[in-house]
């Protein structure tokens, strides 16, 4: 259910979204909300890590990103704090391909395009409901 994906990935906005957000109707922010959690959904959905490779669970990728009304990327993906390891490298670019995957979202409200938004993809918790 929702519970378990909200589990899953754990969401955080820039400061531009948050900022957003505050200044939005109670309606228009649970929009916001809403049309957040459906692009998260559509990512999980192609977002499959290697759970049996030694080191995967220790692995939390945080990627950013900004949507242009077409629903195609303006910037991004691009992976904040990036490191070397080939567990990490390896993770962050199944996160990058189910990113790309995805596009276009379109059925967003209008809210969520042309602001920075921020994805944790933590392998832990994914690999803990396989």
């Amino acid at each position: 259910g929702l519970r378990r994906r909200m589990r899953t990935w754990v969401i955080t906005m820039s400061a531009a979204l948050l900022t957003g957000l505050f200044l939005t109707t109670p309606v228009q922010a649970e929009s916001l909300g809403q049309g957040l959690t459906r692009l998260v959904e559509k990512i999980q959905r192609n977002w499959k890590p290697d759970c049996k490779r030694p080191g995967v669970t220790e692995v939390n990728i945080v990627l950013k990103f900004t949507l242009a009304p077409n629903g195609h990327l303006s910037e991004g993906p691009e992976w904040v704090k990036p490191r070397v390891e080939p567990v990490w490298v390896d993770v962050a670019e199944s996160a990058l391909a189910a990113f790309k995957q995805g596009e276009p979202y379109t059925d967003l409200p209008q809210g969520l395009y042309n602001v920075p938004i921020e994805i944790s993809f933590n392998a832990h918790r994914a690999c803990a409901h396989d």
